[in-house]
C-alpha cells in the first residue's frame, strides 16, 4: 500500500512548510509498501531540490537516502522529520546513497576513465606528449 503526503504552505497540507518561495501545494512525499520514500515536485514555480554529493539538484521525483537533504523553494526539510510523518506502521527504509544514479553506459565509462587515471608513476612520453606509466 502506497501512502502520499502533501507538502506546502497551505493549511490543508499534511506537512506545512514556511518559506517565501514555497508553493501552496509544492510537492508530495510517497511511501511505498516496501518502505521506500520518494519526493515528487507538484509543478511548483521554485522547484524541489535534492542535496546529494555536495550539490543541489532540481528534481521532479527522487528516492531518498539517509544523507540526502530536500529543499522546497528556499525552505529545507529534514529527511528524518519527513519520514516520521508517515508514522510507524511501515518502517521507512532510507538507503545509504552516496552517488547519483547514472545510466549504466555512463557509469561504465566513468569507471574506465577512473581506472586509467590512477597512474602510480607518471611520465610524459617525449614522442607523443601523452602521460604514461613509467616502466
Amino acid at each position: 500500500m502506497t501512502r502520499v503526503l502533501s507538502l506546502g504552505s497551505h493549511d490543508s497540507c499534511d506537512l506545512q512548510v514556511e518559506g517565501d518561495t514555497v508553493s501552496p501545494v509544492h510537492a508530495h512525499a510517497e511511501l511505498t509498501g516496501d518502505g521506500q520514500l520518494a519526493v515528487m515536485d507538484a509543478g511548483s514555480e521554485h522547484g524541489t531540490w535534492l542535496r546529494r554529493n555536495d550539490q543541489w539538484i532540481r528534481v521532479l521525483k527522487v528516492h531518498l537516502g539517509r544523507q540526502d537533504r530536500i529543499r522546497l523553494g528556499d525552505a529545507e526539510i529534514d529527511v528524518g522529520q519527513l519520514a516520521e510523518r508517515f508514522g510507524t506502521h511501515v518502517p521507512v527504509q532510507l538507503r545509504d546513497l552516496d552517488q547519483l544514479r547514472l545510466p549504466r553506459r555512463l557509469r561504465e565509462r566513468l569507471d574506465d576513465l577512473q581506472a586509467r587515471a590512477s597512474i602510480k608513476r607518471p611520465r610524459r612520453n617525449p614522442e607523443t606528449g601523452n602521460i604514461e606509466e613509467s616502466r
